[in-house]
């Protein structure tokens, strides 16, 4: 199984505590590898669509991986969700892409283990949006759960190969909060991220 992140920031809270981390080079891309998951490999794509999308060709062709995740962070649009809610794109939307009905994204199947996430939209952009006014607008607009980067690329990438994955996302802002700043940021995925330790490994089963 082939996990992504946008930062290495997330990665490493995603590890945090895992101990023997090894690594190596596939096509220039650092992979990470621990002993007591020996069916992961994991990586960190960049920000935006054409890095995730870049990247999961890559690593998906030399690594022969079934099965790609994307997990990263992202920003609540829905007033429900809370810091450290866990969401499952479905669909994923690509609401810059300026059409009246943007481009809609769904995974090949079904989460295994649904249980473990909320699942509804969620926008993928090219910009941080940071203004709770924006925030409740776009909410309004699409009905999405959260905003992040680069699920477009993902999931193009996903309908192109034939792959089946899924993007996870831990909410690390809420809605009517303001932009946060970085020792924040840390804060929350330190605390936040190794809750999806057990929802990948149900990806699994």
């Amino acid at each position: 199984m082939l996990l992504i992140f946008p930062f290495q920031l997330e990665l490493e809270a995603f590890l945090a505590g895992m101990e023997g981390r090894t690594e190596t080079k596939v096509r220039g891309i650092r992979v990470f590898s621990v002993p007591a998951e020996p069916a992961w490999r994991l990586a960190v794509c960049g920000q935006g669509k054409v890095e995730a999308a870049l990247t999961c060709q890559i690593l998906s062709d030399a690594l022969e991986s079934r099965t790609i995740m994307l997990l990263g962070s992202a920003t609540a649009l829905d007033p429900g969700l809370i810091v450290g809610d866990i969401v499952l794109a479905d669909p994923g939307i690509e609401w810059d892409f300026d059409a009246d009905k943007p481009p809609e994204f769904r995974p090949r199947r079904g989460f295994p283990e649904s249980r473990r996430v909320m699942t509804g939209p969620i926008l993928s952009g090219d910009k941080d949006v940071f203004d709770p006014a924006e925030k409740a607008a776009l909410f309004e607009r699409y009905g999405a759960k959260a905003l992040a980067w680069e699920g477009a690329g993902f999931h193009r990438f996903l309908r192109r190969s034939g792959k089946t994955g899924w993007e996870i996302r831990v909410i690390t802002e809420e809605s009517k909060e303001g932009r946060p700043t970085l020792s924040m940021l840390k804060e929350r995925m330190a605390t936040d991220f190794p809750s999806l330790r057990p929802v990948v490994r149900a990806a699994l089963l």
